[in-house]
């Protein structure tokens, strides 16, 4: 099937090219991702054989996979990072500037094959359920050893996989090893043919997200920059990773909040930067004066975030988080960057793409799920109505972190012997 497969990518790579093209004339971002989606990678990427190749689709799934990259760095191992989006690759550069990072090439072939052969990788490790029949069957051609870590399938994606099994079982057959989020996920590898001693349970690396980079000090130098600071208590919410239809029920809650807390202020961080005007639109329709992150203006009740790579920061400037995908059917970003922060979590019911995150999180007392606009409002009022409460909840979610760490060394052990047999094969072959 795997062959049948590569000859519709084949017959369809011209409309895939001339899409593409046609969109890259009026978007330089685009022109150079197109390069790299033909295979067209930086030089970078082949300065080193026998790296360690890690790919992600995006940007929560590579911030899922960040600590276990960092461990191989400060291992002195050779990295390269792929993504599907540029989104992405700007996240991987912030994260790891001195990584080489590209868009993954088109699972053609002819795209993806040589690339492939010309890196030599020693290992790969996908995050998540990123599943490329000839990407791993390239890989499985020159005996690179794969493994997939916070490895889990939706609803949608199994019911997928199974119609098409015979597509993607010997893909999975193929990998070494499945690092599983839950229980949920051992059974669909299971069923969809992985070897039962192939999935493994160690924990979940987004528990070991990486160190904050907030310092005491950003919250009052971005106050006094937006023009917060009155000599009064000025509290700070921060919606993170918002979406469509969302966004409506952030400012609706913000705005109720107001009625009883004059001085609360809004940040608002869209989950893509591109929304970032509708947001503002918004904002301004409920009354309430909007700047950008990029170009602040003293006197806003909003700052809407139209920046990649500062979410960790501003979740720590506030008081209280909302984390976004989560008060619509998305399935919930990730929360953790907010309990890093030592911040009360609050979510909405969606939260299947993170469940393990946020079932910790309400577990320990640090997060509070709510189902409306109207509930995100009086959870906001009764937390910050209350120190002594807000302070216990903020303690309760540091420490459902600190319960769960650990996952990204514990994989780490394991897969480095896959890495190091595969280095010895190729020293013997070479």
């Amino acid at each position: 099937m795997r062959i049948l497969y590569s000859i519709v990518l084949i017959i369809i790579s011209p409309l895939i090219f001339i899409y593409g093209l046609v969109r890259s004339i009026f978007n330089r971002t685009i022109r150079k991702g197109l390069f790299q989606r033909l295979g067209f990678l930086p030089r970078t990427f082949f300065a080193q054989t026998g790296a360690v190749w890690f790919h992600a689709a995006s940007v929560g799934e590579l911030n899922g996979i960040a600590p276990l990259i960092a461990l191989y760095i400060k291992s002195r191992h050779a990295v390269v990072i792929t993504t599907l989006t540029a989104t992405g690759c700007q996240r991987a550069a912030v994260l790891f500037p001195n990584v080489p990072a590209s868009l993954l090439p088109i699972d053609i072939p002819f795209c993806i094959y040589p690339v492939v052969r010309r890196m030599k990788p020693a290992l790969c490790v996908i995050a998540e359920t990123e599943l490329w029949p000839n990407m791993y069957h390239a890989l499985q051609v020159i005996g690179t050893p794969k493994v997939i870590v916070n490895a889990r399938i939706s609803d949608s994606s199994f019911k997928r996989y199974r119609q098409v099994r015979g597509l993607f079982q010997p893909a999975l057959l193929s990998v070494c090893a499945v690092f599983v989020q839950n229980e949920v996920s051992r059974r669909r590898f299971a069923q969809l043919g992985v070897p039962d001693k192939n999935i493994h349970s160690r924990g979940n690396i987004k528990f070991d997200v990486l160190p904050p980079a907030t310092a005491p000090t950003e919250r009052r130098k971005l106050f006094k920059s937006l023009g917060w600071n009155h000599g009064k208590t000025v509290w700070c919410i921060t919606a993170g990773s918002t979406r469509p239809g969302e966004h409506e029920q952030v400012i609706t809650a913000f705005t109720a909040v107001r009625q009883r807390f004059p001085q609360i202020r809004l940040i608002i961080a869209p989950r893509h930067t591109d929304e970032a005007a509708v947001v503002a639109a918004l904002v301004k329709k409920a009354g309430l004066i909007p700047t950008l992150y990029r170009s602040i203006q003293s006197g806003s009740d909003v700052l809407i975030v139209d920046r990649m790579g500062v979410l960790t920061t501003l979740y720590g400037v506030a008081d209280l988080c909302f984390i976004g995908g989560t008060l619509v059917n998305i399935g919930g970003h990730n929360p953790l960057e907010a309990a890093l922060q030592k911040k009360v979590t609050v979510f909405g019911p969606s939260i299947k793409n993170n469940a393990a995150a946020f079932e910790a999180l309400m577990h320990s007392g640090g997060g509070i799920m709510v189902h409306s606009a109207a509930e995100l409002a009086d959870t906001i009022i009764q937390v910050l109505s209350s120190n002594t409460t807000r302070r216990q909840k903020e303690k309760q979610a540091a420490a459902a972190l600190q319960t769960h760490r650990g996952a990204a060394r514990r994989i780490y052990a394991v897969i480095n012997t896959l890495r190091t047999a595969s280095e010895r094969k190729r020293k013997g072959t070479s």
